[in-house]
């Protein structure tokens, strides 16, 4: 083990998930800290705490580290609206690791969306003795993986690529207040498709749009027309810089109902949506899918990860966006705890990870450990037929 402290940050859609479907991982960790704004009732473990705290406060998490000594901690960042490089700084100053999901905010200019401020923000080098990881979910983090993996496989590696993810959440269902339900933080999802201009990589360059708000596309997949949006995501910053994609975007469709709300005014829509909760009933299909084409011979390799959020709700007390989120998470955790990448000091993100052929092959046994279940799709790739 390299770590024998875990400090989880946040205990909302994503670290509440983590704390039911991981407890595998959470035994690995002689302690478990969990710190929360809200008082939040923890499964029955004899490493577990909670600490009650607002990590906007840096003195919130410098109190639980210094309260720790002679540990060597791995700090999991899963609180949505926190300035992402300033938990990096502070963590750097203690003996831990990092690792968070997403771009997070710049507390200087708290409403800035736009990913091209954010990612260079996000990625300024920290200065540690431990690694520091950033966003590691499923999109970003494991769709990046998985574009590499294929990227490895094609002949002709000077050739010109392109990378699409694509997701179709078709989860339905309400929450006993009445809400429409969605899998994760109404807030990031209406900021993330209504109020963020759409970013891409076209012909080798960054382009991002000028409307504050995602791009209208349709999309063939699966034998029929979808409406989504292609929508600014870390992973296609990723691609551009890191893989050197020709051409990167990230296609996001939900249900009718859910596209319907978040085109209205945000305070609205996001009052309207929920994140289930036990009692709740859902349905409805989740699915990620990651396309790489080479634009000069015109073959593509395409990954698809499907689940059902009905029977993971049955199963897991999750919906199918908080599993597959947290399977990164995960991946990532034990990648941090039980091999030589957990040792090796930097900056990184899933497409910057430096690998070797054992790496690979510790993530295969990791991915099968955890049920992670990409199939080929070439067949029924999705296209996009109308921007």
């Amino acid at each position: 083990m390299n770590y024998n402290h875990l400090v989880i940050l946040g205990c909302g859609s994503i670290g509440g998930a983590l704390l039911k479907i991981g407890r595998e991982d959470l035994s690995d960790f002689k302690k478990v800290t969990v710190i929360d704004k809200e008082k939040r009732e923890l499964p029955g473990s004899g490493n577990l705490r909670f600490v009650s705290g607002d990590l906007k406060e840096p003195e919130t998490l410098k109190t639980v580290l210094n309260g720790a000594p002679g540990s060597v901690s791995l700090i999991v960042n899963l609180t949505e609206g926190l300035d992402n490089l300033a938990i990096r700084r502070l963590v750097s100053e203690h003996r831990a690791a990092y690792l968070d999901s997403g771009a997070g905010i710049i507390n200087a200019f708290p409403k800035e969306s736009r990913l091209s401020r954010l990612m260079p923000y996000n990625r300024t080098p920290v200065q540690s003795d431990y690694p520091q990881w950033t966003c590691w979910g499923i999109n970003p983090g494991l769709v990046e993986l998985e574009a590499r993996r294929m990227l490895r496989e094609f002949d002709h590696p000077e050739d010109c690529y392109a990378i699409g993810v694509f997701e179709h959440d078709q989860l339905f269902g309400q929450t006993r207040s009445g809400r429409t339900a969605v899998g994760w933080s109404p807030n990031g999802l209406v900021n993330e498709i209504s109020q963020t201009p759409t970013f891409e990589i076209v012909d080798g360059r960054t382009v991002e749009h000028r409307q504050n708000k995602a791009k209208n596309v349709r999309v063939a997949w699966d034998g029929q027309t979808i409406a989504g949006r292609k929508v600014a995501h870390e992973e296609v910053w990723n691609f551009g810089l890191f893989l050197k994609a020709w051409s990167a975007f990230f296609v996001y469709a939900l249900c009718p109902e859910v596209m319907e709300i978040i085109n209205k005014p945000a305070r609205t829509a996001i009052s309207n949506l929920g994140v289930p909760t036990d009692g709740d009933t859902i349905t409805g299909k989740e699915q990620i899918l990651v396309q790489v084409r080479n634009l000069n011979r015109r073959n593509e390799k395409c990954l698809a990860w499907e689940e059902e959020h009905g029977k993971t709700w049955r199963r897991y007390g999750v919906n199918a966006v908080q599993l597959q989120t947290c399977r990164g998470i995960q991946l990532a955790v034990r990648l941090l705890q039980h091999t030589r990448l957990g040792r090796l000091t930097g900056n990184f993100c899933a497409s910057s990870l430096p690998l070797k052929k054992p790496d690979w092959e510790e993530i295969d046994t990791i991915t099968r450990q955890l049920n992670i279940n990409w199939r080929s799709a070439e067949e029924s790739g999705p296209s996009i037929i109308a921007k």
